[in-house]
């Protein structure tokens, strides 16, 4: 394997970690995160994206301009698209996942502001009585206990739902989600590195990227990985 081809893959890496430094391109973006986007936790899905995009192109730019500079374009094996493509819809898949929890967090958190102000407007009344009626006394206290469960239960929603905005390094927030460590990130990772590591070995050893070491039945094992990895995220923070 040639100096060169890894120094193509190291610009790559220094290209989109510089881009990640100024713009939150790995990260998750919660809503309202309230803090410096660099200090935001990291996502799986559009590292997973970022790896393999570093990969591919760091590999093309050395096959046809240092390898095979100055001859016929080589052919590019059709399963590097595949793989793209399986990369792509697992951070586009996760993503939705997250923007589907931000949107029901805003919408709990709504509720939970007119629970409130119906709770006060209940208080209002039930102080303000002089010389309160049994009957309107015990409607009152049964519409307070309602709303009072009713806002128990938006908070819990809001806590089950609601992602962090704190970083605990790379490889933390890679591995942990809401529940904790987590065994279907830690698969999505492995394989991910073993089937870049393969990828890197074949184009160093051969120079091209027209006959990859990837068969069908690997690629379909890199698709059902990031299937699991998004099926974990639907049911999010357990109650």
């Amino acid at each position: 394997m040639t100096i060169l081809y890894p120094v193509c893959l190291i610009v790559m890496i220094a290209i989109v970690a510089a881009a990640d430094h100024f713009y939150p391109i790995l990260r998750d973006i919660p809503v309202e995160a309230g803090t410096a986007h660099t200090k935001l936790p990291y996502s799986l899905g559009r590292i997973q994206m970022a790896f393999w995009t570093i990969i591919v192109i760091g590999s093309i730019v050395y096959v046809y301009f240092i390898a095979h500079a100055g001859e016929a374009a080589a052919a590019i094996d059709p399963k590097l698209a595949i793989l793209i493509g399986i990369s792509g819809a697992t951070g586009v898949l996760a993503a939705a996942v997250d923007n589907d929890k931000d949107k029901k967090v805003e919408a709990a958190r709504a509720a939970l502001k007119g629970i409130d102000d119906a709770l006060n407007s209940l208080n209002v009344q039930i102080n303000a009585a002089p010389a309160p009626d049994p009957q309107t006394m015990a409607k009152l206290s049964a519409d307070r206990a309602a709303r009072t469960a009713e806002k128990d239960e938006q908070e819990r929603l809001i806590k089950r739902l609601e992602r962090s905005n704190d970083s605990h390094g790379i490889v933390s927030d890679m591995l942990t989600d809401e529940n904790g460590n987590s065994l279907h990130r830690l698969q999505l990772v492995l394989f991910t590195l073993l089937y870049g590591a393969m990828f890197v070995w074949s184009v160093g050893e051969n120079h091209s990227l027209e006959n990859m070491a990837f068969t069908d039945q690997m690629l379909e094992f890199m698709g059902v990985t990031g299937g699991i990895y998004v099926g974990f995220k639907v049911p999010g923070k357990s109650a």
